[in-house]
């Protein structure tokens, strides 16, 4: 049976002697020594922080829209009061900057409309007026 050997050369420098670790802990260590959680991870956790609370009421067509797509868990963009979408919208574009989006989207129509002081997904009918959406 043969046995597999690993070879370790061990270079000796004098100059790295110097930068030997520490073990023990310094008194005067600084919070921003402790590892940070990854930017990214907050900024979406913040985004599904508020896509969760987003609000479906309305008294008007034009209090309905299509939220931002693309990062988890809007999918790719879901109905909901205009007010809510201006509130991600900030957000979701620092997120799709910063993080990159989880999913591509199709381009769609956004065909929301209020019925009964509830933000709907319409059909795609000519007769209905659609709103501006925020999102470009």
């Amino acid at each position: 049976m043969l046995r597999r050997c690993a070879l370790f050369v061990l270079v000796v420098c004098p100059a790295c002697e110097t930068f030997k670790a520490d073990p023990s802990p310094t008194v005067g260590a600084s919070a921003s020594a402790v590892p940070t959680m990854d930017p990214c991870v907050e900024l979406r956790a913040r985004f599904r922080q508020l896509h969760e609370a987003a609000g479906m009421h309305c008294t008007a067509n034009t209090d309905c829209t299509c939220g931002p797509g693309g990062i988890d868990p809007a999918g790719c963009g879901q109905i909901m009061n205009r007010e809510s979408a201006e509130r991600l919208l900030p957000l979701y574009r620092e997120v799709a900057k910063r993080c990159g989006l989880d999913r591509r989207c199709a381009p769609s129509r956004c065909l929301a409309a209020c019925q009964n002081g509830t933000c709907t997904r319409l059909s795609d009918t000519p007769d209905v007026a659609l709103p501006r959406s925020p999102v470009p």
